[in-house]
């Protein structure tokens, strides 16, 4: 059986909640759910306002055990992200007011996820401000290096698709 003891023992061994209080943290596990999700199970996907909300649309995620794959759809093409895993967020958007999903995610592997409802985040946001500030400090750390990785992989992109020389050409035509 899953307890709150054994998710904090499991999230404290990660390095984004490592050094937060065991009390505020163990606030965070009460407020929220823990779901479970068999390998390609998605666990959401990107929404689409025709679509209207999923189930878990107003919720964000902390990864607790296992790991996942993130993609976005383009041109009718799954496109990989990023993999995250143990103590990651992820969904953050879910709690911002008409935002809905951006992208898919799906466990590479048996995975155990918090969801943490909006509602339920706003009431513990007043309730317990210094740990919500910190939550909210790991969810843009994580946040900074999904950015990160994505600015890297378009970098590496751009650098397949043209070169210093090629540009250096096409100026050197232009000015003559």
């Amino acid at each position: 059986m899953i307890t709150n003891d054994s998710v904090l023992k499991a999230l404290k061994k990660t390095p984004n909640f490592r050094s937060f209080p065991d009390e505020g943290l163990l606030k965070l596990i009460e407020i929220g759910q823990i779901l479970e999700f068999n390998k390609r199970d998605y666990i959401y996907k990107e929404t689409r306002k025709e679509e209207g909300e999923s189930e878990h649309s107003e919720s964000f995620f902390i990864i607790v055990k296992g790991c996942v794959d993130v993609s976005i759809v383009e041109d009718n093409h799954e496109v990989y992200l990023c993999t995250l895993g143990e103590g990651e967020t992820l969904g953050e958007t879910g709690i911002f007011p008409g935002m809905g999903r951006v992208d898919n995610v799906m466990p590479v592997e048996d995975t155990r996820i918090l969801e943490i409802k909006k509602e339920n985040f706003m009431k513990f946001m007043k309730e317990y401000q210094s740990a919500s500030n910190q939550i909210l400090l790991i969810m843009i750390s994580c946040l900074i290096k999904k950015l990160q990785r994505s600015n890297r992989d378009l970098a590496f992109e751009r650098r397949g698709d043209f070169s210093q020389s090629m540009i250096d050409e096409l100026i050197h035509e232009i000015s003559e």
